[in-house]
């Protein structure tokens, strides 16, 4: 279910955040991956009025991570 914040309140506002921390939650396995080589992960919560809620998830990966870790294991 997709939420929108129709009013421009406090309580609406906090509704939809807690329902993007609930939607978090749910996919906490999903959004964290394989973290081999991974430097950060950033998840990022989108509320803006008269807009669907998003949310952004962005990882940044050490380069050469996984090749030097086969040729480590060779």
């Amino acid at each position: 279910m997709s939420i929108n914040i129709v009013k421009h309140t406090s309580q609406s506002y906090i509704e939809a955040l807690c329902e993007a921390a609930d939607e978090i939650k749910l996919r906490a396995e999903e959004i964290i991956g394989d973290v081999d080589g991974q430097q950060n992960i950033t998840v990022r919560i989108n509320l803006n009025p008269h807009e669907v809620v998003t949310i952004d998830v962005f990882k940044t990966f050490i380069s050469g991570w996984k090749q030097f870790k086969k040729e480590e294991s060779a």
